[in-house]
């Protein structure tokens, strides 16, 4: 039997983002098991900027001229009642996707009017508060607090991308559903084998080169891990090359080379690629370097990349980082803030190709197991079941 879904999400594609591509995996996925789907966004700045609606694969997308404006919702509501107005509404919540930058109280208020189910999955729940901030940030930060209250109150189930998520809305809204854990899946298809992607392979490396990538978005934090790591990796590993896959490369390739120009021949950049081209350069390297300020966790897409396409992975461990990734063995852990330790982790791993082989066989099976998307389908599908909820049970 086939469900009917509104998936509401501040973005989607052709919209860039982490959460417009997690929506879209999530959509298509419905969509293939035989779901009717409908998914109420954002008109793209850069294509629509009149409402319209359009049939995707597995799914139909509105898109709302203005958004989640005051103006809109009264459209987005009637939207959804000549569709079907008692199929859940699935919240992709991040504040700042929802306009008024950030603080969009009026839609939240709208979520908590909703007469059908409202299940909202917190991709990021507040904005942080720190000492000595701006005032503008202090504002925000005080704002998504009220809104995530808000919304976490007036859901019928309250799903998180990592237990971290569900301690933060325990604090914030006693009342409100238990949350449950829902990992996500990586954005980035698996579109073959390593023995596909050996041109790229020689393309970075060379003979006998080992190729170390990294993925993902690259903010000043994780930035300057990685102009700190990738130095002293390749004073370890000489014959080494690093490759920053995705759009943001290019400038700490630049800032890299002007520090120490010997790395020219051998830190590459690839510029922006499309997913199956991403699939491509994940197959060709030998390691994935994903460093995390506050460790890594299970909602690091980039992550969950390297583990579907079965690339060793060394990433951090830090404040947020779960029980799981000791457990599991599906990565290797360095202390989050050291990057002499990250380093040394990775240029042990590139001297043993076949510890490198368990690793990468191992983090795939752990994603098969745990994080691909079948599982958030299934764990969709499980209404009254709240096997999922571990927060405060297995976050620790």
């Amino acid at each position: 039997m086939s469900d009917r879904w509104h998936v509401i999400t501040g973005e989607y594609p052709p919209q860039p983002g982490g959460v417009s591509d997690y929506s879209q995996v999530l959509v298509d996925r419905l969509g293939a098991e035989g779901d009717d789907v409908h998914v109420w966004t954002a008109a793209s700045d850069g294509a629509r900027r009149s409402a319209s609606s359009d049939i995707a694969e597995g799914a139909t997308v509105h898109r709302m001229r203005r958004g989640f404006r005051a103006g809109s919702l009264g459209e987005l509501t009637s939207g959804i009642q000549r569709v079907d107005g008692a199929a859940p509404l699935l919240v992709q919540y991040v504040p700042q996707a929802f306009g008024y930058r950030g603080m969009n109280v009026l839609f939240c208020m709208w979520l908590a009017r909703r007469r059908q189910p409202v299940w909202t999955m917190f991709h990021e729940v507040i904005f942080p508060r720190m000492p000595r901030q701006p005032a503008r940030h202090r504002l925000l930060a005080a704002v998504t607090r009220i809104m995530a209250a808000v919304v976490a109150r007036s859901s019928e189930r309250v799903f998180v991308s990592t237990p971290a998520w569900g301690e933060i809305l325990r604090s914030l809204a006693p009342g409100a559903p238990a949350a449950e854990w829902l990992p996500v899946p990586s954005t980035i298809a698996r579109c073959g084998e390593r023995d596909d992607a050996v041109a790229i392979g020689r393309r970075y490396g060379g003979p006998g080169r080992r190729v170390v990538g990294h993925f993902g978005s690259r903010g000043p934090l994780i930035a300057d891990q990685l102009s700190a790591t990738i130095p002293a990796l390749h004073e370890r590993s000489p014959d080494a090359s690093m490759v920053l896959l995705g759009d943001d490369g290019a400038a700490l390739r630049r800032r890299l080379v002007v520090a120490a120009p010997t790395l020219a021949p051998r830190l590459w950049a690839t510029g922006p690629l499309t997913a199956r081209d991403v699939s491509l350069h994940l197959l060709a390297c030998d390691l994935m370097l994903q460093p995390f300020e506050d460790g890594v966790t299970t909602r690091r897409t980039s992550v969950m990349a390297a583990l579907a396409h079965g690339v060793p992975t060394v990433t951090t461990s830090g404040r947020l980082t779960e029980p799981l990734w000791r457990a599991s063995g599906a990565v290797e852990l360095a202390p989050a803030g050291d990057p002499a330790a990250l380093a040394t982790v990775a240029a042990d791993l590139l001297a043993e190709p076949r510890r490198r082989e368990r690793l990468g066989v191992a983090g795939r099976a752990v994603y098969d197991e745990l994080f691909d998307v079948r599982h958030t389908v299934a764990a969709l599908r499980r209404r009254s079941d709240r096997t999922l909820q571990v927060v405060g049970a297995q976050a620790g």
